[in-house]
C-alpha cells in the first residue's frame, strides 16, 4: 500500500510523476492494483494490490511460498489499514532514501519488510 508520491519514489524518482501516474493507471486497468481516494487527506490516492495482483505476484520466484497478509486485497480491510500501511511504507522509504548504501545491500532480498536487512546484519 502506498500513495502515488510514495510509489513514484520507489519506482522511478528520476522521471516526472505523471509517468508514474500513467504506469499505475495501466496496472489498475489490468486489474493488478486498486486505488482508494482519501477525501480527508486532500484527495490523496492510495494504491493497493488486488486479489488478482496478489495471485500474479505469488507466481514470481521471489515470492513463491509466501502468502499475502489476510485481507491485503479486501477493499474494506485496505481502507481500515490505510494508516498503518502508509506508515510502514514511509518507514521503508526513509530507510532507502537516506541510506543508499544499506538500501543497495538489502534491495535484492527485500520483499516488503525491513526484516531481511536486520536478519542479514546489514
Amino acid at each position: 500500500m502506498a500513495t502515488t508520491e510514495q510509489m513514484h519514489l520507489i519506482l522511478s524518482p528520476d522521471v516526472r510523476i505523471e509517468q508514474t501516474r500513467r504506469r499505475l493507471m495501466n496496472l489498475r486497468g489490468e486489474g493488478l492494483i486498486g486505488r482508494l481516494t482519501l477525501l480527508q487527506a486532500g484527495r490523496t490516492r492510495v494504491w493497493h494490490v488486488t486479489q488478482y495482483g496478489a495471485q500474479v505476484a505469488s507466481e514470481w520466484p521471489e515470492l513463491r511460498g509466501r502468502r499475502p497478509p489476510r485481507g491485503a486485497h479486501d477493499p474494506t480491510a485496505v481502507r481500515l489499514g490505510v494508516g498503518h500501511g502508509l506508515t510502514v511504507t514511509e518507514a521503508g522509504l526513509a530507510f532507502f532514501c537516506r541510506t543508499p548504501a544499506a538500501a543497495a545491500t538489502c534491495a535484492s532480498s527485500w520483499t516488503g519488510s525491513p526484516r531481511a536487512c536486520i536478519e542479514s546484519g546489514s
